[in-house]
This record gives C-alpha cells, sequence and structure tokens, in this order.
C-alpha cells in the first residue's frame, strides 16, 4: 500500500449472545446445553478465523459497524437459542469482539429493534464501551463516512430475496435511492458505496463509478427461524476495503465455510 492509502474494515450482524453467534473465545461464555453445547466447535472455529483475519488486515484507518452486533432477547424463540440472555453481557461480548480490529475510529449504525432493542438502544452501550477502551466510536441510524474522497452510505437493513438471482435487486434499489436523495437538493451525499446488512449474504452490484453491496455476516448458520422457514446460503465473514490517495476504491471479501457445520445425508 501506498503511504496515503487507506485500509477500512466491514463487519455485520455479530448477533452476540446467540449460539451461533460471533463468540469471544476465552471460556467466559461457552453456554451450557445440548443444543448450545454441540455447537461450540463452530462458534470456536467462526471466532478463530475471525481472529486471524483481522490480524492479518493489521492497523487499519477505521471499522464500520453495520449493526445486530447483539442477538437480543430471543424472544421469538422463548430464548432458547441463548448463550447470554443479559444485554449487558451481549454489549460486552461484541465489545471484546470488534476490540480485535486494530484501529482507533469505529463507524456504527444501529440495526433491527428485534435484535437490539425496541425501547433502549443497545448498540450505543457498545460505541460507549468502545469509547472508554480509548477508541473513537460514534453510532448512526444512517451516515455516510467519507475517507480518501471515497464517499459510503451505510445502513443497516434492506430487503432480501429468496430467489438466487433476485439478491441484486435490492441493493441496486438502495444506490438508486440515494442518487434520487442526492439529485433532491443534494440531502444526501453521492455515495461510491453503499453497504448494507441484514440479510447475511455477500453479493455485490458495480456500475461505473459505484458500488453497492450486502455484507457477510459474523454469526454462521443456526438458528430456528432459519432452518425453519428460510432458503439460501449464509455467507460468514468480513469485509475489506482499500482507498487510495485518489479514492479509487477496491474490496476483499474475507468468507468461511465452517467445516464445522457440514450436513450429511441421514441413512435409513
Amino acid at each position: 500500500m501506498a503511504k496515503n492509502d487507506k485500509t477500512v474494515v466491514g463487519v455485520s450482524d455479530l448477533h452476540c449472545g446467540q449460539w451461533a453467534g460471533l463468540t469471544p473465545q476465552g471460556g467466559k461464555w461457552r453456554g451450557a446445553g445440548l443444543e448450545v453445547g454441540k455447537r461450540q466447535p463452530l462458534r470456536k472455529e467462526c471466532w478463530e478465523f475471525y481472529k486471524a483475519k483481522v490480524k492479518d488486515i493489521g492497523k487499519c484507518h477505521a471499522a464500520f459497524v453495520l449493526a445486530d452486533a447483539v442477538d437480543g432477547s430471543g424472544k421469538a424463540s422463548g430464548g432458547t437459542e441463548l448463550l447470554v440472555a443479559d444485554m449487558q453481557e451481549q454489549c460486552a461480548m461484541a465489545t471484546e469482539a470488534l476490540l480485535e480490529i486494530k484501529t482507533d475510529r469505529f463507524v456504527m449504525v444501529r440495526g433491527t429493534p428485534y435484535h437490539v432493542g425496541k425501547d433502549t438502544d443497545w448498540e450505543d452501550l457498545i460505541a460507549r464501551n468502545l469509547c472508554k477502551a480509548g477508541r473513537e466510536a460514534t453510532i448512526h441510524d444512517h451516515v455516510w463516512p467519507e475517507v480518501n474522497g471515497c464517499v459510503f452510505d451505510l445502513k443497516h437493513k434492506v430487503g432480501g430475496s429468496s430467489i438466487p438471482h433476485g439478491r441484486g435487486t435490492s441493493i441496486s434499489k438502495e444506490k438508486l435511492w440515494n442518487s434520487l436523495w442526492a439529485l433532491h437538493g443534494g440531502q444526501q451525499p453521492d455515495a461510491n458505496v453503499v453497504l448494507r446488512g441484514h440479510v447475511h449474504y455477500h453479493i455485490c452490484v458495480s456500475q461505473a463509478g459505484w458500488h453497492a453491496m450486502t455484507m457477510p455476516a459474523l454469526q454462521a448458520a443456526g438458528t430456528k427461524y432459519g432452518g425453519r422457514q428460510c432458503s439460501g446460503t449464509v455467507d460468514f465473514g468480513l469485509m475489506e476495503f482499500n482507498i487510495n490517495e485518489k479514492g479509487a476504491f477496491r474490496y476483499e471479501p474475507h468468507l468461511l465455510v465452517p467445516r464445522n457445520q457440514t450436513v450429511k445425508a441421514l441413512k435409513i
């Protein structure tokens, strides 16, 4: 990298506290019970991948955190999928995970109320925790950070698709709305890169002058809702963005296909 090039790490959908969420492996949050316990090898594999990748990336200019950093109370499944039910503990898990990223600057957005709180914005506590740890951290509903003249558009939620060839439609729509807001009296910056989380898969749509993409998740597949009601692949991982001094942009997805999640046919 040239002297003035800048690297940004992007992470999304950690779902700390859930049995397949990103879980620091110090032993404090291993959990108990049959369903929780049998997923411990998966959590360990995912954590070691995440930790190794942010170490390989090294010191970076900033980290973008695209929300759903905690899983919440798990009300829809009666809390039966939780490693940790206490929201302050979930926020502590997320803080510990984010501090693995070698950066002094975090730009965060807030997630879906089901996970991060309807009456309390729990992710604000994570931002405060990061500040107490000596990092700069800001949190927003929707924000447009600029790095070397390259403007990013960060927000959590985007529509998903149940068909493979439809996955690019909603994220393309997000860029179109951004462009229309920019033309509408300049009420939004005209973004070069639109990023969204929420859908737990990575896809990128590019045209001359812009990219629009959904982020991989840092929660592995393994929820009751997903297993019983959803179709489609899940991408686990994080993103690395490099912006040169002229604002030219390139990116690399770092993705894991977990060995501990391979399903075999049931022989009968």
